[in-house]
């Protein structure tokens, strides 16, 4: 039987690894490689714990052997110098036992943070170091399938984010703590990521709004606009974040727009009309939209007609804005935005990359 952790892994795997990773305790090595698998078990430091406890085996001998000495002392306790002898032999046993005791409870320590690490999915870094990765992917690098390879570059920043991305499962079986680490390769596919947001808009004089309802929350495109994938908010919050991307599995279908073409994937070349393939909707604005961009201080706003005032720390006085129908409104992070409902207020010190916004031009016919 075994006790899992953390991660989903079946008994008949857990005796897989199990005995792999008894074969790799049995031998010289540090790695042991099973290509069939793409298995590698490695070596922990963690072994240094037993060598610890074999030392404090040793050190237990010593105490006997003084122990041993200072029963023989007792025997000659008629002379002086045989007293002094015996207080610092008993005064060596005490800070010899002390030391033990720290050790010991250093390690235990240890041991018991190791093991909520991972009941939480995460590898402690005296098990192993993004250094010890970076050192075994350099290892497996040749044996990684063409076509494919490792999200992150060979270096210690990259081996601190893979441990982020990697999935990680962990079990407890014949008294080893296995961690099964899972990491993601990714193919020569490279997507640009939009959050499609439908915005209201109205012709000349005229009350109702019309807007395009997409039928997916997030397109994901290739640079030359031929591959496509389309993403729901859920779907995507499944991906993994890097500091650079978003780590996404290969589960979803991945569309050729020629061959399948969809209402969004013809904005982005914007068309001179709304393609016949876009659901349009009508409707009548019954209160003002103020949408937040996620990565920058600013607002898409579709509105009949609002005054706003916008209020800045540096400026000695407010400034009234008057807006009418839609558009996108930035603000300092010194400032602040009162509609007549609501207040707009930035996020100080936002770091972002260069995220450039789309906004089909494409006529919207009435009807």
């Amino acid at each position: 039987m075994y006790k899992q952790l953390y991660g989903t892994l079946t008994e008949e795997d857990a005796d897989t690894f199990s005995t792999q990773i008894s074969e790799l305790h049995s031998s010289n090595y540090k790695v042991l490689s099973i290509i069939k698998e793409q298995f590698y078990a490695v070596k922990s430091n963690v072994e240094l714990y037993n060598n610890t406890f074999f030392n404090i085996n040793k050190e237990k001998i010593l105490l006997n052997e003084i122990f041993g000495k200072i029963e023989n002392q007792l025997k000659n306790m008629n002379e002086l110098i045989m007293d002094i002898e015996l207080e610092q032999l008993v005064e060596q046993q005490i800070i010899l036992f002390n030391l033990m005791i720290s050790q010991v409870l250093f390690e235990v320590d240890l041991l018991g943070e190791i093991v909520t690490a991972a009941q939480g999915g995460v590898i402690h870094a005296s098990v192993l170091t993004p250094k010890d990765i970076l050192e075994q992917l350099k290892k497996i690098e040749n044996d990684i399938p063409k076509h494919q390879r490792l999200p992150v570059p060979l270096d210690i920043i990259g081996a601190h984010t893979l441990l982020s991305i990697a999935d990680v499962v962990c079990i407890y079986k014949n008294k080893t703590l296995i961690f099964l680490i899972r990491i993601p390769l990714i193919d020569n596919y490279e997507f640009t990521l939009y959050n499609l947001i439908p915005l209201p808009v109205s012709g000349n004089n005229d009350p109702f709004h019309m807007y395009i309802n997409p039928k997916m929350d997030y397109l994901a495109i290739s640079k030359d606009y031929k591959n496509y994938i389309s993403y729901r908010t859920e779907e995507l919050n499944k991906c993994r974040q890097t500091p650079n991307y978003k780590l996404c599995a290969g589960g979803q279908a991945i569309y050729n727009r020629h061959e399948r073409t969809v209402c969004e994937v013809k904005l982005l070349l914007e068309p001179v009309e709304i393609p016949k393939t876009c659901h349009v909707r009508h409707i009548t604005l019954v209160e003002n939209i103020f949408h937040k961009l996620k990565f920058k201080n600013a607002w898409i706003y579709s509105v009949s007609r609002e005054n706003i005032i916008l209020d800045c720390e540096e400026a000695k006085a407010s400034m009234k804005i008057n807006l009418t129908g839609t558009g996108i409104i930035s603000i300092r992070e010194d400032c602040r935005i009162f509609t007549s409902d609501s207040v707009l207020i930035p996020i100080k010190h936002l770091s972002t990359n260069r995220n450039i916004d789309i906004v089909p031009w494409s006529k919207i016919p009435k009807t």
